[in-house]
């Protein structure tokens, strides 16, 4: 259960991000609001191989 609040948090971090960037994409660059979803969806998919190896370990 703690993984699964775990990445929750971090999906709603991603589309805070998101939604900060996209009001804000006036100042941004395209390219700029590519790299910064590129590093959070990083750490996203990290989160998750983190979770996996986690559940696979209970097994």
């Amino acid at each position: 259960m703690i993984d699964k609040d775990y990445f929750a948090v971090y999906k709603n971090k991603v589309r805070d991000r998101y939604r900060f960037l996209k009001c804000n994409r006036s100042i941004l660059t395209a390219e700029q609001i590519r790299k910064s979803m590129d590093k959070l969806g990083e750490s996203v998919l990290l989160s998750e191989e983190i979770i996996k190896e986690r559940e696979e370990r209970r097994f």
